[in-house]
């Protein structure tokens, strides 16, 4: 049997509790709840253990929770529930996900309940899925990411890159760009700068929030924000955001304008990136994003695809509601606000 219990211990024993799963992310860090909490919403955490399993936890969850008119509550664990731990197996999933949701979601008033475990799917896992929970008709991430091996030397990576990428990766290397690494607010400025012009060029706007919503994020992570611009000739044409969660950093925003572009600055941007993490000690990243395989993407899935990483499939998101009206007033929300 699965026990749940509300976790009483700081912010620094919550973060070192969740590293130690395999399937840890930022998503479910003391930091990502700080980010947040400027958007209303309000974390809880929890962490289950089996019977058998002395003081051996067989996941741990973050939830965010929001009121809504009527004294309802939509509740979200992004990156959760984490069950990447020693004494944890695929085939417990749905029997995690019911016990929380009987002990826990059912006593208040929760009315809608979303979670988006980043383990990595796996047949067992998938058949033991509870009665009751379903695929989001409107997803609010990607169920597909490009893992990097940061450990690897410059030479080893571009030797696992594709022969398209190899020859890019020439074009904009003898572009002689220079680079520059950090937490500053000077560079969230410039990717921010960045983003605004990318948007303008391929017209589609920068929702208003972004910038503030950035800045929120650098304050929330500090020093586990990292952010790389580079500069051509002086100016800033290419840069991203990473979020930091030992061993792996996480590729949250990127941006490349047009004289960037020109030069495919993003190609020798991400060989930058990974000799930044490889040096702080990091050994994955996780790409971000994709579409899955059988799908025609020529475009961001194809450039994350091309660096030789691993694809890998997520358990997925996973939904519940207390009646169809509430689920279809939920994906409708989020088609709204993603501009689907």
């Amino acid at each position: 049997m699965i026990h749940w219990d509300p976790f009483s211990g700081s912010e620094a024993e919550w973060d070192a509790r969740i590293s130690q799963a395999a399937d840890a992310s930022p998503f479910q860090s003391a930091a990502w709840a700080r980010y947040k909490r400027h958007q209303g919403w309000k974390a809880q955490r929890w962490v289950a253990t089996g019977d058998d399993e002395e003081g051996m936890p067989l996941a741990c969850m973050q939830t965010l929770s929001r009121r809504v008119p009527l004294r309802l509550e939509l509740i979200w664990a992004p990156g959760g529930p984490v069950t990447g731990y020693t004494g944890s197996r695929p085939e417990q999933t749905g029997e995690i996900l019911s016990s929380w949701l009987n002990g826990s979601a059912r006593d208040g008033q929760a009315r809608y309940v979303r979670f988006f475990p980043l383990s990595p799917v796996s047949p067992s896992a998938v058949c033991a899925l509870p009665l009751g929970w379903t695929r989001p008709s409107q997803g609010l991430g990607a169920g597909y990411t490009v893992e990097l091996d940061v450990r690897l030397t410059p030479e080893e990576r571009i030797g696992a890159m594709t022969r398209k990428h190899r020859y890019t990766l020439r074009h904009a290397l003898d572009a002689g760009l220079t680079w520059e690494a950090g937490s500053s607010a000077n560079l969230l400025r410039e990717l921010v700068c960045l983003h605004a012009q990318m948007s303008r060029a391929k017209r589609f706007g920068l929702r208003p929030e972004d910038r503030g919503s950035l800045n929120a994020l650098a304050a929330a992570f500090q020093d586990s924000c990292l952010t790389l611009i580079g500069r051509h000739e002086g100016r800033s044409v290419t840069g991203c955001l990473v979020l930091l969660h030992p061993p792996a950093a996480f590729y949250w925003r990127a941006a490349t304008n047009e004289e960037g572009r020109a030069v495919s600055a993003a190609y020798a941007m991400i060989l930058e990136l990974l000799e930044n993490l490889r040096v702080r000690g990091i050994t994955r990243l996780d790409f971000g994003g994709i579409t899955p395989p059988s799908a025609r993407d020529p475009g961001v899935s194809h450039f994350k695809r091309g660096f030789g990483g691993r694809s890998l499939e997520y358990l997925g998101e996973l939904e519940w509601a207390t009646s169809p009206g509430w689920r279809r007033a939920v994906n409708f929300l989020v088609r709204i606000r993603e501009g689907k």
